[in-house]
């Protein structure tokens, strides 16, 4: 009885430390990490935080990195860490500046196909959780992507009407499955 009444009190202990949100001192660490992150790959990245009541973080073509205060507000700092490294990885990556020359190429070609660029995004998703994750793990951060994805996960309808994004359960498979086989 003492023994299962000690673990419930661990995990009620433990569960409210994980959703302490980060303080400014905090996530100001985690953007400066970030910030490091992208010269590695000699891209010069931004990272400003807006009040925005439907947007959680975006990247922008110029590797301005978006954050809302309410992702901020909602995480701790292995959240926001995870949610920052995936913007990074965004950045890095181009892939607004690829996704818009998709788009530029099949119009050109006159074989513009929406379900086809939707696919080339959310390809784009997990190529940004992976390195978010890999990231965390090569730096020694402890980025918790997927604890970042469970707070982000809109309804499951929002992916029916927004086909950009994977459903966070198939996200968080292929992030489960990134350490596979070693």
């Amino acid at each position: 009885m003492i023994k299962k009444t000690l673990i419930a009190l661990t995990c009620i202990v433990t569960c409210a430390v994980m959703v302490q949100a980060a303080t400014p001192e905090e996530y100001n660490k985690v953007f400066n990490e970030a910030i490091g992150l992208c010269s590695v790959y000699k891209k010069k990245c931004t990272i400003e935080v807006i009040e925005h009541p439907k947007m959680w973080a975006q990247t922008g073509a110029d590797a301005r990195i978006q954050v809302s205060t309410e992702l901020l507000r909602r995480m701790n700092e292995a959240q926001v860490r995870g949610a920052i490294f995936h913007e990074v990885g965004h950045a890095v990556m181009e892939h607004v500046e690829t996704t818009s020359e998709h788009i530029a190429i099949q119009k050109l070609n006159g074989t513009f196909d929406q379900e086809k660029l939707y696919e080339y995004m959310r390809v784009n998703e997990y190529r940004a959780d992976r390195f978010a994750v890999l990231a965390g793990f090569f730096t020694f951060r402890n980025v918790d992507l997927k604890g970042a994805l469970t707070i982000l996960t809109p309804p499951e309808e929002y992916y029916n009407q927004h086909k950009t994004h994977p459903s966070t359960a198939d996200r968080i498979k292929a992030i489960d499955n990134i350490f596979r086989g070693f």
